[in-house]
């Protein structure tokens, strides 16, 4: 259990630091749901009738089975990078967005 709260505690602080950066041209919001292991940073740009912007996700990470599941990152910065960074092994995370598919763990059969 210590294991996964560990893990929950550093995949919240990496997201958390895209959050925290400097945005220029708008806001970012950042959401949670740590019971879940939903982590999510997206940007809500200013106004600018000349220049109009879409919101968008920034990174979004989810953890299950204690991998973490990068579902989107369009940063200059990739947050898989900065968790291996820390500690996190990158066969613990899966690149969701980039067509990366995450592996079930082997069902252990009982003998009959």
């Amino acid at each position: 259990m210590e294991k996964t709260l560990d893990l929950t505690s550093i995949v919240q602080q990496e997201v958390l630091w895209y959050h925290q950066a400097t945005s220029q041209n708008g806001q970012t919001l950042y959401f949670e749901d740590a019971h879940e292991g939903r982590f999510i940073v997206v940007f809500i740009p200013d106004y600018h009738p000349k220049r109009p912007q879409k919101p968008g996700v920034i990174v979004s990470a989810k953890l299950v089975d204690d991998r973490v599941i990068i579902d989107a990152d369009t940063t200059d910065h990739p947050l898989h990078e900065a968790l291996m960074q820390v500690g996190i092994p990158r066969e613990k995370i899966i690149l969701a967005y980039a067509g990366e598919k995450s592996h079930p763990r082997p069902r252990l059969s009982v003998g009959v």
